[in-house]
């Protein structure tokens, strides 16, 4: 669970005495189905593991109160020197963390009179550093509805729609902002969303799976998303994906999901939620801003993926050298098995001695990634023992990326 931790020293250096410093992690942490984990994606359980973020951390001097000590701190972790070095102080007129209203929690002193702010440096293509500051002065609050509509544009029978790509909640894929897979409308059952390029696609069921993306094409998708279109007088298209995505937003859309089992986010209950937002200028140099980190993640993505394709033609070119004999796969395996196939959902639950689950959703070639796992209640567990992962099994995806596949290590 998410806490404060006060950690003293009694041996401090002579120049940190009577100062303490700071950390607020409040956005470093996501709560998800009764459990709290790091929101980068590793469990919260190392204090010394949190990295550094914008406002992350701050010293004040007990000596002299509404001044910032601009000592030269030692910080353990690898992690946080390259914090102390990524970002430089520098004097604000405005208010920013630890402060509240109008006063600063720590100095009770007014913002405009105490108040730091830390400014990120951002690498810029030429070498040079590239500053970027968020003032909130002017952000105001606006109910849900008064950002994004809810399209509720339903089609009854997907394969007469004359469109040509259904996007299911499988093929949304979590911290990814745009759709790179579908399935031809005639593969979809029963009633579907109608969306245009620019809408976002929310999966409001199992919100804590965080499936977000922006559509750059029409098609049709899942009755069990929110197609939301941006009203522009308030929030700009560009900017409405992201601000989905944001933990300000996710932590709000868990928080008042219904049900147990799949919990859901209904749009009578979101719409009148409130958030502050930026301006329209501010939106369109934050939503530019953000974009550009999103293209970067994307090229990371696709080199990583050029290099795995080479491995695997490497590897089968290696084979037809080598002209080993062509065997059936049963002739390599001890025991093979599947998954939890019949209604999986009704084994969850939120206690977290629970027994963790593997979704497909979770595996990637090679890699398997358990900061989102389910959990299966103990007693219910024992009906589908047959599931049940050993050291050095391999788990292979059958549907949403087929043939996908890692390896059960020690550390899992």
């Amino acid at each position: 669970m998410e806490a404060v931790v006060i950690v003293l020293r009694a041996t401090k250096p002579a120049e940190h005495k009577n100062k303490i410093l700071f950390v607020n992690a409040v956005g470093e942490y996501a709560r998800i189905s009764a459990q709290s984990f790091s929101a980068h994606r590793a469990p919260a359980k190392d204090p010394a593991r949190l990295p550094g973020v914008p406002g992350s951390a701050r010293v004040y001097s007990r000596g002299h109160p509404g001044r910032h000590c601009r000592a030269r701190l030692h910080l353990g972790h690898p992690s946080l020197r390259q914090s102390s070095r990524n970002w430089q102080y520098r004097e604000c007129g405005y208010r920013s963390w630890p402060s509240r209203g109008t006063h600063c929690v720590a100095t009770r002193r007014r913002p405009d009179r105490c108040c730091l702010r830390r400014t990120p440096r951002y690498p810029h293509p030429g070498g040079e550093q590239m500053t970027f500051t968020i003032d909130k002065s002017t952000w105001k609050i606006h109910t849900f509805d008064q950002i994004a509509v809810n399209v509720n544009d339903r089609i009854d029978v997907p394969a007469e729609s004359g469109l040509e790509r259904y996007v299911g909640l499988e093929h949304l894929t979590p911290g990814e902002l745009r759709i790179s897979r579908w399935v031809d409308p005639t593969e979809a059952k029963a009633q579907k969303l109608h969306f245009l390029p620019g809408d976002v696609i929310f999966g409001r069921r199992r919100a804590y799976q965080r499936k977000v993306a922006q559509a750059d094409f029409e098609g049709l998708c899942s009755a069990h998303a929110l197609v939301l279109r941006a009203k522009p007088d308030v929030c700009i298209e560009e900017f409405l994906p992201h601000f989905i995505a944001s933990d300000s937003f996710m932590e709000r859309a868990i928080g008042i999901s219904v049900g147990s089992t799949s919990p859901t986010v209904n749009w009578k209950d979101l719409r009148h939620q409130e958030f502050l937002l930026p301006t329209i200028e501010e939106q369109h140099r934050i939503a530019d801003l953000l974009w550009q980190f999103e293209q970067t993640l994307e090229s990371l993505s696709e080199a990583e993926q050029i290099v795995s394709n080479s491995r695997e033609t490497a590897f089968e070119s290696l084979i037809r050298e080598l002209d080993v004999p062509l065997v059936d796969l049963r002739q390599l395996l001890s025991y093979s098995t599947v998954g939890v196939v019949v209604k999986p959902a009704s084994l969850y639950t939120d206690s977290q001695d629970g027994v963790p689950a593997l979704r497909g959703t979770d595996i990637r070639p090679g890699v398997i990634d358990t900061s989102q796992c389910v959990r299966f209640d103990r007693e219910k567990e024992k009906d589908v023992s047959k599931s049940r992962l050993q050291l050095d099994d391999v788990v292979v995806v059958r549907s949403g990326r087929p043939g996908d596949a890692a390896r059960i290590s020690e550390e899992m």
